[in-house]
């Protein structure tokens, strides 16, 4: 009976054992693939990035023209559709393959809820009330150049650690109001200049 006891108590303790590691192992493994999943997301996003001012600077060179501001009030937002589908003189487009939102003046981005872009100094600013200010149709000064920078709306979800790997990937200091990187205050909007492009890794 003793003997029968033992073997049940040396049993349950295999079983917690086997247990253990495997919960071990599986959170392990559970958060490598967190982990790699959101490294691939993050190149995605940095390709992405890339190809959109890839297309930008191959639109002006085949059509010799800016691409136009969209007809909405402001004096920063620029249309961004022209690099998928567009009838000016000496287009080669599409020039990216994103989607045309229903909006008909912004794309698809993944992971995000669109994208469009601005034309705006390098002056601080982190918002789309800001960009008004900061637009390049608003400079008055001649020393202020002028910038086109990718608008992505990120929707639901919070973009603080997309500026924050971007930032790290181009070595800049972090500040969401400076830079080649910004966020909204909510991070609701995340803001990349062009030039990103221009950084190889």
């Amino acid at each position: 009976m003793h003997y029968r006891h033992k073997n049940t108590v040396t049993l349950v303790n295999d079983v917690a054992l086997f247990l253990s590691v495997f919960v071990a192992l599986f959170l392990a493994t559970t958060s490598i693939l967190f982990l790699a999943e959101e490294k691939k997301q993050r190149l995605e996003l940095v390709n992405n990035l890339k190809s959109v001012s890839q297309a930008y600077y191959a639109y002006y060179l085949d059509t010799s023209t800016e691409l136009p501001l969209i007809d909405n009030g402001n004096n920063w937002e620029v249309n961004p559709v022209p690099l998928v589908s567009d009838s000016t003189i000496g287009w080669q487009g599409p020039y990216v393959s994103f989607p045309i939102k229903e909006n008909g003046v912004s794309l698809g981005f993944n992971g995000f809820d669109h994208l469009t872009l601005a034309r705006a100094t390098n002056q601080k600013w982190n918002s789309l009330k800001d960009l008004e200010q900061a637009s390049c149709y608003n400079i008055k000064q001649e020393d202020k150049k002028c910038y086109t920078w990718i608008v992505l709306r990120a929707g639901d979800k919070l973009v603080d650690k997309l500026a924050v790997y971007l930032e790290d990937y181009i070595n800049e200091e972090k500040n969401i109001e400076d830079g080649k990187v910004r966020a909204s205050d909510d991070y609701k909007y995340l803001f990349v200049e062009l030039g990103l492009s221009d950084v190889n890794r």
